[in-house]
């Protein structure tokens, strides 16, 4: 076979981290991969960065077209989300970030046969409408948990949990319908040439009246069990594409020999976007030096315990101790520090025992793909809710104060090490029966044959839609007692 498939990423958005792991820890360059094995060709739109194709060359997707769109600088992109009249009026922020992908896909199949079917990430909004545009099938790629909500899982919570649940409720009927007005009047504000119908439903995040195929890259079991539409297809995280033929020592010698050196290592990173303050980073640094100096440590794991930190050198420089070490100097104990770690690579080492992580989708899942137990740091975004099904699977801990109650977590987590290993596997092996990429391929080629007219859920569309109405209806009958008992 040589039809051409479309996946059209785009992950070069403050919120989202590092292209290399987003197109590689959950999900699409696995799917690139298999789409490849199956005989396809296999296009990818991304920005204009040579990390981009250097990324698809490391993990063995040389065959894939690239091509380029131009992104404006961080900085401009910063400015332009500043008016937020104008951001709302383009459709919101991802519409107006995501803005360049739609020509540059248009542009480029007018010259060329239509791919079969377009993949893009949920957040590439105008990638999604390239491929209405285009009329060909096209499957949204989600990430992060399905609910967004850091509640833990249903038969863990209490009474007290009550009102959160009827919040959440009530705040995704609303949000449902700003989303939806988001998306079309994106939709609405291109040229009329390229002007497309409304949705009828948003197609940001899954829910039981989704119009628009999503594959997501979690599994039940981990996410919490839910009713769900025939539209959306789990395929569980995925390992790299070389993972079992490229061996970890190649990326870095000289880490991996330090590593097998160590008798248990604890791995320290908080991702791409994450900046920490003067206070904060050296509040770690004090809790993570007792972590590798404490004789209790050493007592409840029976091994001697070091420190692997992936802390960037602007915030390195931020760094203090009571006898004001250098990085150089900490290196030198049991803390070392790195600019950079090949995070999937390190998280195979068997030295390595726990993960404490900001919780964002790649770190996640590239921990439990490989039985990492987690220390749980949620800053933003999908972070808190990632946290509570760590915390719900018993794969780790959350650490109430954030950075500044890590020790306490790692103490926790050390004093029952196996039984939280043991919940890692669990999870992991629960990843791994999704099928990754052959069921996420099975279900595009599903999609590509059969459509989604027939799966498209309409009585639950009635239904969310009068949920809809009379939640509006409750929050605009409560603001106007509120405002008419204040008069």
């Amino acid at each position: 076979m040589c039809e051409q498939l479309l996946l059209g990423h785009f992950a070069n958005m403050c919120a989202h981290g590092d292209v290399c792991n987003n197109m590689n820890g959950i999900g699409q360059m696995p799917l690139m991969g298999e789409f490849l094995q199956r005989g396809y060709g296999v296009t990818v739109f991304c920005p204009s960065s040579p990390k981009y194709k250097n990324a698809l060359l490391q993990w063995g997707l040389g065959a894939v077209r690239v091509v380029y769109y131009e992104m404006p600088p961080s900085t401009e992109r910063k400015s332009m989300m500043d008016s937020v009249l104008d951001t709302l009026w383009q459709g919101g922020p991802l519409a107006k970030l995501s803005k360049p992908i739609f020509p540059t896909i248009v542009a480029d199949y007018s010259k060329r046969a239509r791919p079969l079917a377009l993949v893009a990430d949920f957040f590439a909004t105008s990638a999604i409408d390239a491929g209405d545009y285009l009329k060909v099938p096209t499957i949204a790629l989600f990430p992060n948990p399905i609910g967004m909500t850091s509640l833990v899982a249903p038969q863990l919570r209490g009474f007290l949990d009550v009102p959160h649940v009827w919040a959440c409720w009530l705040g995704e009927a609303i949000l449902a319908r700003i989303f939806l007005w988001f998306r079309n009047q994106e939709r609405s504000r291109r040229v009329l040439a390229y002007r497309l119908p409304p949705l009828t439903e948003q197609d940001l995040y899954p829910t039981l009246s989704m119009q628009r195929p999503i594959l997501a890259t979690t599994a039940l079991g981990f996410e919490y069990a839910f009713p769900q539409s025939p539209l959306l297809q789990f395929m569980g995280p995925s390992p790299p594409c070389n993972a079992l033929t490229r061996a970890p020592q190649q990326t870095d010698p000289e880490l991996f020999a330090w590593l097998e050196q160590q008798e248990a290592v604890v791995y320290v990173a908080f991702g791409t976007q994450h900046h920490f303050t003067e206070a904060s980073v050296n509040a770690l640094l004090e809790q993570l030096q007792c972590i590798s100096s404490s004789p209790q440590t050493q007592a409840l794991l029976g091994k001697r315990v070091s420190i692997l930190w992936s802390l960037p050198t602007d915030q390195q420089a931020l760094l203090h101790s009571p006898a004001q070490a250098s990085a150089e100097q900490l290196n030198t104990a049991n803390i070392r520090l790195e600019s950079f770690v090949p995070q999937w690579d390190v998280l195979t080492s068997s030295r390595v025992v726990v993960f404490v992580s900001h919780c964002g989708a790649n770190s996640l899942y590239e921990s439990l793909l490989n039985g990492i137990p987690i220390v749980c740091c949620p800053g933003k975004a999908d972070q808190p809710a990632n946290a509570a099904r760590v915390h719900s699977a018993q794969a780790g801990v959350v650490s109430r104060h954030g950075v500044h109650s890590v020790e306490a977590a790692l103490m926790d987590v050390f004093g029952a090490i196996d039984s939280y290993t043991e919940h890692a596997g669990r999870i992991r092996d629960i990843f791994l029966c999704q099928g990754g990429p052959a069921t996420g391929a099975d279900f595009v080629e599903r999609i590509i044959s059969c459509g989604v007219e027939r799966l498209i859920p309409h009585t639950c569309y009635n239904e969310r839609y009068s949920c809809s109405m009379w939640a509006f209806f409750l929050v605009g009958m409560t603001v106007s007692f509120l405002l008419l008992r204040d008069m």
